[in-house]
């Protein structure tokens, strides 16, 4: 059913990119059969970044419209679970992708797109947020460097309700800019 959402999602709201997180991989394959019936019936072209990678499963890709932007950069980390399930420990699930406007190339746009950690409050000195927050930073400013005309923005499930925002709010502090 949350295939079939995110596609009346497209359709009524037509946006450009969308990030996304936690993204089972059983959805990856039912989302494209609905690029292909939104481009038949509305002629919008939709398009998500690469969803394996060494054979990795991406749980955060990226759907762009891809009749309007050409996709210039892509990269993932995967996320994995821990063996142990009472372990609660989760690696960040981080995509970043460049794109460049078809009609005005002059246009250009960077999203980078998270999972962050979940771990149980007190589980390690330091919570896994601050590193969360810190390889998002290097990515966003990865993009600035590398595409230096490029509007960054930045989406996420910021897992840091636990510990007051404190990180998601040095993130924002670290990339000098607003999360989207």
């Amino acid at each position: 059913q949350r295939a079939e959402i995110l596609a009346k999602i497209l359709v009524n709201y037509i946006p450009d990119i969308v990030g996304t997180q936690e993204m089972d991989v059983n959805f990856h394959e039912p989302l494209r059969k609905y690029f292909k019936i939104i481009k038949e019936t509305y002629g919008i072209e939709y398009s998500m970044t690469e969803t394996v990678y060494n054979g990795a499963s991406q749980q955060s890709p990226i759907i762009y419209r891809s009749d309007k932007f050409k996709l210039d950069y892509q990269n993932f980390s995967p996320m994995s679970f821990s063996p142990e399930p009472n372990e609660n420990e989760y690696s960040i699930g981080i995509s970043s992708a460049k794109f460049t406007s078809i009609e005005d190339p002059s246009l250009e746009v960077a999203l980078v797109s998270a999972h962050w950690h979940w771990e149980k409050e007190g589980v390690s000195e330091i919570p896994k947020q601050y590193y969360d927050a810190k390889e998002m930073a290097e990515t966003v400013e990865y993009l600035r460097s590398t595409y230096p005309n490029a509007h960054v923005f930045c989406t996420g499930d910021f897992n840091s309700h636990r510990f007051e925002r404190k990180y998601l709010n040095q993130l924002i502090e670290d990339i000098d800019g607003a999360i989207a």
